[in-house]
């Protein structure tokens, strides 16, 4: 997400692939590390995009919206928080 600092974040849709990914690779490998970035990439999402009680698409937009890949976001932290002792109350 080369972009990052410019613009304050990224999509959600970008937060949610990157979250599935390392979830995905920590199921295949047992990482470790990649569980971590999950989290770290997952904590940063919530930080930048749950406002209010509901997700935004993208943290420099003001409203709220169903496109933008906040299902796929919601999806992503549905999968982390499937693992054990993770993620929980968290919000």
């Amino acid at each position: 997400m080369p972009e990052l600092k410019n613009t304050g974040g990224s999509y959600a849709e970008d937060y949610g692939r990157t979250i599935s990914f390392f979830v995905h690779l920590y199921h295949a490998t047992q990482k470790r590390r990649y569980l971590s970035l999950a989290e770290k990439v997952a904590r940063e999402a919530v930080d930048k995009l749950y406002v209010n009680g509901l997700f935004k698409g993208h943290p420099a937009k003001p409203y709220y919206e169903a496109t933008n890949g906040v299902g796929l976001l919601l999806h992503a932290l549905l999968e982390l928080d499937a693992l054990p002792q993770r993620w929980q109350n968290a919000f």
